[in-house]
């Protein structure tokens, strides 16, 4: 590295803002297509991984919602019937949540 702050390879000399990149490729004889790929592949895979865990605390979420929902139910319905149709109307109400967040991964 000079004083200038800019790098030197087979007598070229690369500025580190705007060129370290091509600069360390060329120097370790590495593609720089193959490169900007491999990061590219990784941004993706982090934003994959970002969107899994959010959508896993959504469901976690909608579940916990159900589940007092349930207890709610239990707790106040006084006809059977009745707090079987709320119960089973929950469950459809959740499950609807559910694969709302879950079908755009796949």
């Amino acid at each position: 590295m000079g004083t200038s702050g800019a790098y030197q390879c087979g007598g070229r000399q690369f500025h580190p803002a705007t060129q370290a990149i091509t600069f360390r490729c060329e120097c370790a004889g590495i593609d720089v297509d193959e490169l900007t790929a491999d990061a590219g592949r990784s941004n993706r895979a982090e934003k994959y991984d970002m969107g899994l865990i959010s959508v896993l605390i959504g469901v976690l979420v909608i579940v916990v919602v159900g589940a007092i929902c349930f207890w709610a139910i239990d707790k106040f319905a006084a006809d059977r019937r009745l707090s079987q149709l709320l119960k089973l109307l929950v469950v459809l109400i959740c499950l609807g949540a559910i694969l709302q967040r879950v079908l755009p991964l796949i």
